[in-house]
């Protein structure tokens, strides 16, 4: 991953739009609080340092790496939701069954979502072997080098407590209705 400065793009769709699984308030205060601090926190480390990480102590390196993290995650978070869902082309659940059918890669990342201790996220990863694995990330510690992100479900309590309190259950059952899954085939064949 580059070092370069990073922005908050736009939302694909309305705050509203992921009601009533995910409110309008629920929405804005991920997106405009959360997701946009971890842009503006990178940028202000990467503004202090001259992207220059060999004279800075190793703590404000990880500490840019935290945020930047944070930040291309949550890009792709929101691109892999759409009000209503999306449902798999025939072609992805035809290219599935070779790596799994697509209700047992849910059905994994689920449970993995319900298992993250902490803060994290559940992942669907394609590796550079090809290979589909659905992992955990704990906080936002992702391998870019040896694998590509198709699908995450943020469990950090600041994705759902609005909505749902401690229910992380809840949330991710609604949230595997959002799913768009033509931006997951998108990113498999990529």
């Amino acid at each position: 991953m580059s070092d370069c400065r990073l922005t908050l793009p736009p939302l694909p769709y309305g705050l509203e739009a992921l009601d009533p699984v995910l409110s309008g308030d629920q929405v804005d205060a991920h997106y405009n609080l959360n997701h946009a601090a971890y842009v503006t926190a990178a940028n202000r480390i990467l503004d202090e340092t001259g992207g220059d990480f060999a004279r800075a102590p190793s703590f404000v390196y990880e500490r840019f790496v935290f945020s930047r993290n944070g930040a291309l995650l949550h890009d792709l978070w929101w691109e892999n939701l759409a009000p209503g869902g999306v449902r798999p082309s025939r072609e992805l659940q035809e290219a599935m069954l070779s790596r799994g059918h697509i209700s047992g890669l849910v059905t994994a990342l689920r449970e993995t979502a319900l298992r993250v201790q902490g803060s994290g996220w559940s992942c669907l990863s394609k590796r550079n072997d090809n290979e589909l694995v659905v992992h955990a990330i704990r906080n936002h510690d992702y391998d870019w080098e040896a694998m590509r992100p198709l699908l995450l479900i943020d469990v950090w309590e600041h994705a759902f407590f609005l909505d749902y309190l401690n229910n992380r259950r809840a949330y991710v059952d609604g949230l595997l209705n959002l799913i768009d899954w033509r931006v997951v085939e998108s990113r498999l064949v990529g």
